[in-house]
């Protein structure tokens, strides 16, 4: 069986996030989204709800695409 490293969906999210540019308040208004929660999963203390995570991908310009499986 052939495994392959993938990047964890949160793990690019953070990425997106801090090399985005804006500020982090910036950032967390525009995705109507409190702060300190993103702060809290930048630092991998707490998760994102379904919705804050959508939210604040869409401000970051990151989306989920299906990875090709081999059989």
């Amino acid at each position: 069986m052939n495994v392959q490293t993938r990047t964890a969906p949160s793990d690019s999210l953070r990425a997106a996030i801090l090399t985005d540019g804006r500020p982090l308040r910036r950032i967390a208004g525009q995705a109507s989204v409190p702060a300190s929660s993103i702060t809290r999963f930048i630092r991998r203390e707490r998760g994102l709800s379904g919705r804050a995570f959508d939210r604040v991908a869409n401000v970051v310009g990151v989306e989920l695409r299906p990875v090709a499986r081999s059989v």
